[in-house]
């Protein structure tokens, strides 16, 4: 059950059900990982029973990864506290197991989620491991282990400026090894950036330099992207995936030749937990078009005429890897939360004069609104289950916004808080915890100067 690799991808559970989420991570933590910190990457039924299962290098950095999520999407410190050693053990032994000689990348050999070990400097896996150096080091420092939190630090500017003078080609990343057997080489990945996109979906920042992310992922779209399947030659293991007119996002291509003898698997196939990431990543940092393509492209394959829209199969039916999906949510409204903090906020990157979608937090969910017309915006919350309750909200501005006031109420109650602007965002930070219940609105008006 639960290979940890394919639920690298996935992102639902974590904000639908939280706490089943957070299950899963007492299933790997608790149950199935080792005394040396490796976890195992299948979980064994009963989950009680280690799996016996090795570790692998993805889902080791994922585990560290999903457990930063789990904290976030709580709302307290309860999980963090009791598995911080835990979690510090799983990073520990990437390191040990795959960075010897700690320069931040992975080179020793990485047994991953294509059902290969790929072999040497790659950005593959090593975006996932700069990204849980970030998630590891946030956590130590809530935790004030500094040393622990000192040494993350080191070895993610290590990794990120090595990844940014050697693996970048001028357009995009690629892998350094002689030995490419299961590998890619010079080719263009679509999963070259994963860590950065896990980033953004964690609110870690750029781990890897923006611009050279842009240029990857515009790599992606034009190298990768197959606008019919017709002409196209690959080795596909079911056409079900894609054929004839079908639009599909294929796992890799070589555009600069290169192509290894025996590539990394699936590499001329097009999996929509693949497709959702990139597609979720480009909304994120602004290529808008191009990620919504790849998702049109997606929902034509799986229409209810010639595959079910609720199965979007990949190794088997029903795969866990398209629940990537709901990071499109999530980057379309600019989405950040932590839970522990109380703190919520939304820059919406789709439709930001008038924006309506559904959010949730750790206790409660409902509807996020904004609407921007004559010099002013109106953002609400609309809680339609549970609580929310929050110690600061933050709120995108347009662009050529310096100052800003606002008015705030929870259905209709007046509300004090403090607003400054920051960064293109409005901050408001509430006198008291502001607690919005299942049928409660919290409203905000803001009035924008350039």
């Amino acid at each position: 059950m639960n290979c940890n690799h394919v639920w690298n991808y996935e992102q639902t559970l974590a904000k639908l059900w939280p706490a089943l989420e957070r299950d899963m991570r007492v299933t790997e933590l608790q149950y199935q990982q080792r005394e040396d910190g490796g976890t195992h990457h299948r979980v064994s039924v009963p989950r009680t029973v280690p799996s016996g299962q090795i570790a692998v290098a993805d889902g080791q950095c994922g585990a560290v990864l999903k457990a930063y999520r789990e904290h976030l999407q709580s709302a307290d410190n309860a999980f963090l506290d009791a598995f911080w050693p835990r979690i510090r053990k799983a990073m520990d032994y990437a390191i040990e197991a795959w960075d010897k000689d700690a320069d931040g990348i992975m080179d020793q050999p990485q047994f991953n989620t294509y059902d290969r070990v790929i072999f040497g400097k790659n950005t593959f896996v090593s975006s996932l491991y700069l990204a849980a150096l970030r998630a590891a080091e946030e956590m130590a420092r809530l935790k004030n282990d500094d040393a622990a939190a000192d040494r993350y630090r080191g070895l993610y500017e290590k990794g990120r400026a090595y990844a940014a003078e050697k693996l970048f080609d001028g357009e995009y990343y690629i892998q350094i090894e002689e030995n490419l057997t299961g590998g890619y080489g010079k080719g263009c990945l679509a999963d070259q950036v994963v860590g950065q996109w896990w980033a953004c979906v964690l609110g870690l920042g750029d781990i890897l330099p923006a611009e050279q992310v842009r240029s990857a992922l515009t790599a992606i779209f034009k190298h990768n992207w197959l606008w019919t399947q017709k002409g196209f030659v690959g080795t596909q293991r079911f056409l079900q995936f894609a054929d004839g007119d079908d639009k599909g996002l294929l796992i890799c291509s070589w555009p600069k030749g290169g192509r290894p003898a025996d590539p990394i698997l699936y590499r001329d196939e097009v999996w929509t937990g693949v497709e959702y990431q990139v597609a979720a990543h480009k909304i994120y940092v602004g290529q808008i078009e191009e990620g919504l393509a790849i998702v049109r492209g997606v929902r034509e394959r799986y229409d209810g005429r010639k595959k079910s829209p609720w199965n979007e199969i990949e190794c088997g039916d029903y795969y866990a890897r398209a629940l990537s999906s709901w990071s499109l949510l999530l980057a379309a409204q600019g989405y950040t939360y932590n839970g522990p903090a109380r703190s919520l906020g939304f820059d919406p990157r789709l439709s930001p004069d008038n924006h309506r979608s559904f959010f949730t937090t750790a206790e409660g969910w409902g509807t996020f609104s904004q609407e921007r017309r004559g010099g002013g915006q109106h953002n609400t919350l609309a809680v339609a289950g549970g609580r929310c309750e929050l110690a600061e909200l933050r709120l995108g501005l347009p662009a050529e916004t310096k100052r800003v006031t606002g008015r705030f109420t929870i259905s209709e109650r007046e509300t004090a808080a403090q607003l400054t602007v920051a960064g293109g965002h409005a901050l408001i930070r509430f006198d008291e915890p502001a607690v919005v219940t299942a049928g409660e609105k919290l409203d905000v008006r803001l009035e924008l100067r350039a």
